[in-house]
């Protein structure tokens, strides 16, 4: 059901009118006052008063056509800056999402990281378990060993660092060079593929490197090493 109207009797330029419409009483007194203050305005300037009443009703129509559209240019950056606040506040809230998503995936590699540092733990402790029953001859060569890329010389501290190789980093170019520090300069790799050879390439290329994968390689490896000395 449409409103009623309303009918105000409002106070315009000294005159009486009455003014009707959809909007509420307040609304239109507040149309009367906006009019008044117009009128009063343009009046308080000579220029205004000396023209004729066909002139002054025009320049206050223009008066209050600025008006319109200065508020409607302000309306306007007032919506701009809106949508501008709504783009920030949506940029904004993705980006917590996404710190979030970050956090959450900070805390699960945190846990998977503790949960494998308990796994190798208990792996470390078995492997104490067994190594406690194994009984080891004197070192008669001091060999290098990737835990810690230093020398080792007393049997005693082998046990531990076997253990702590499963979960310490494996210190092998640390360990070459070491080696090479000490006078080495040929290394033998043992073993299917060339993976370590390759490695050697890159750390030392000027270094005599082999691979023994067979007998027939460690004989032929034999024969040569024998032969440069």
């Amino acid at each position: 059901m449409a409103s009623s109207k309303n009918y105000t009797e409002v106070l315009i330029g000294g005159k009486v009118f009455t003014l009707s419409g959809f909007e509420s009483e307040e609304y239109l007194q507040k149309v009367s006052t906006y009019l008044n203050h117009k009128i009063e305005e343009c009046s308080s300037s000579d220029g205004y008063r000396k023209q004729s009443s066909e002139t002054r009703s025009i320049l206050l129509a223009l008066n209050i056509a600025d008006d319109y559209f200065k508020a409607k240019k302000q309306g306007g950056t007032l919506e701009s800056d809106i949508e501008t606040k709504d783009k920030e506040m949506y940029d904004l809230k993705h980006e917590l999402i996404s710190l979030r998503m970050q956090i959450e995936e900070a805390q699960k590699n945190e846990q998977e990281a503790l949960d494998e540092k308990n796994l190798l733990e208990g792996k470390v402790k078995e492997l104490e378990k067994e190594l406690s029953k194994v009984e080891l001859s004197s070192l008669k060569i001091p060999y290098v060993t990737n835990v810690t890329a230093q020398y080792v010389t007393d049997i005693s501290e082998t046990k531990n660092l076997l253990a702590r190789q499963i979960s310490s980093s494996v210190l092998w170019q640390q360990s070459v060079e070491k080696m090479i520090q000490e006078g080495v300069d040929t290394f033998v790799e043992i073993g299917p593929g060339k993976t370590l050879a390759g490695f050697m390439k890159k750390i030392a290329p000027e270094m005599k490197t082999y691979n023994i994968q067979n007998v027939e390689d460690l004989e032929q490896i034999s024969d040569l090493i024998h032969s440069r000395k």
